[in-house]
């Protein structure tokens, strides 16, 4: 009867098997946008006057990034919420007035440089998508902007390290820049999501840094990775059930394998503790792969570090919310550059005018578009 019972189980168990071994590759090679958009947005930003290279770092990787002193691109930004979700409708390079008509032959016009600030993507956006929304908005205000590619997106390049292996690189790569004299001080790191965790593990590498911005990183790789099918972010919801805890803890165990690394191990409080630099994350309350309790842990004994909460706000709606976040971080990074011993600023986003109908209309599920307009 043991042997029947079995028998019986081996479908199964090969079913887990498989569904181990997709959510594995899933984790090593993580998915990007249709080459569509992301072609879209190079385009945008050559049109914009960003310049594009590729930096090779030891180990035979290749580091892509665009840059661009700051520019008076007129950057334009909206937010509209609908019954699926949320669009973002982008327009990076608005020309008002009579320059209008000799665009984009005419480049925008070059503004007084403020600093610079260091930008890293989100697993699935490479650094064009980030150059022509954050990246933009940044180089509008006053800022040179340099968005870099997480190694794991270019061409012949290391594998995926969940944070520190793409610290080290960051930390390779800012030096070099730093000698070629596209970082002004002050110099601020800006990650998002994945690139959170990246700038949180490079900031102490790296002297000179005023300060770390790290929009919703993960506080921990495992946990969010273990979270992901249930989010509604990589699939239907659906696929909690499909890839349970223990589908995906042997995902992340041959993950750990094939790409070395101990992604239980990947936490960022320990760097946070070790950073010089003020170090700012903000994270909403709704956040798929991050408790709000988890974040504060990751603070918690790191003198120079903050949080801020946006309520009622999931992961991807935290990494574009321009409308709460521009102006607010704009003032706290100014703060840092005209006194920068004085310690970290406090830090407060604005309250949204709509924020007593969040729970009501904001959709538990929202499903993002986001929409670059000439």
């Amino acid at each position: 009867m043991r042997l029947l019972r079995w028998i019986a189980l081996l479908p199964l168990l090969s079913m887990l098997s498989a569904c181990a071994g997709f959510a594995a590759r899933q984790i090593e090679h993580p998915p990007a946008l249709p080459h569509a958009e992301i072609d879209s947005a190079r385009r945008m930003l050559r049109q914009m006057g960003f310049t594009h290279e590729w930096v090779d770092i030891p180990g035979g990787a290749h580091i892509g990034i665009w840059y661009s002193p700051p520019r008076a691109f007129h950057f334009g930004v909206r937010l509209r919420f609908h019954g699926a979700g949320f669009a973002l409708m982008i327009h990076p390079a608005r020309i008002d007035g009579p320059a209008a008509d000799f665009w984009p032959v005419q480049k925008p016009p070059r503004l007084p440089v403020r600093g610079s600030v260091v930008l890293l993507p989100p697993i699935g956006l490479d650094a064009a998508g980030l150059a022509v929304s954050w990246g933009a908005y940044f180089a509008s205000h006053g800022y040179a902007v340099v968005a870099v590619d997480l190694p794991a997106e270019g061409p012949a390049s290391m594998a995926p390290g969940y944070g520190p292996r793409e610290a080290r690189a960051l930390a390779w790569l800012i030096p070099l820049l730093r000698l070629r004299g596209v970082l002004p001080a002050p110099e601020f790191l800006f990650g998002l999501s994945y690139g959170g965790d990246v700038v949180l593990f490079a900031a102490p590498r790296l002297a000179g840094i005023t300060a770390t911005i790290a929009l919703a990183p993960f506080a921990n790789a495992a946990q969010a990775i273990r979270r992901a099918p249930g989010s509604g972010l990589v699939g239907p919801r659906w696929l909690g059930a499909l890839f349970d805890l223990a589908t995906m803890q042997a995902a992340i165990a041959r993950a750990d394998r094939d790409l070395g690394i101990d992604l239980a191990g990947i936490d960022p409080a320990g760097a946070l503790r070790r950073a010089r630099a003020c170090t700012l994350l903000i994270g909403g309350t709704h956040d798929e792969f991050t408790r709000v309790r988890e974040w504060r842990r990751v603070i918690h004994g790191a003198p120079r570090a903050q949080l801020a909460l946006l309520p009622h706000t999931d992961h991807v709606l935290t990494l574009v919310r321009f409308d709460l976040l521009g102006e607010p971080l704009r003032a706290w990074m100014h703060a840092l550059a005209i006194a920068p011993a004085t310690g970290c600023p406090p830090f407060a986003p604005r309250s949204p005018a709509y924020r007593m109908l969040l729970p009501r209309f904001l959709p538990a599920s929202a499903a993002p578009m986001a929409l670059v307009v000439p």
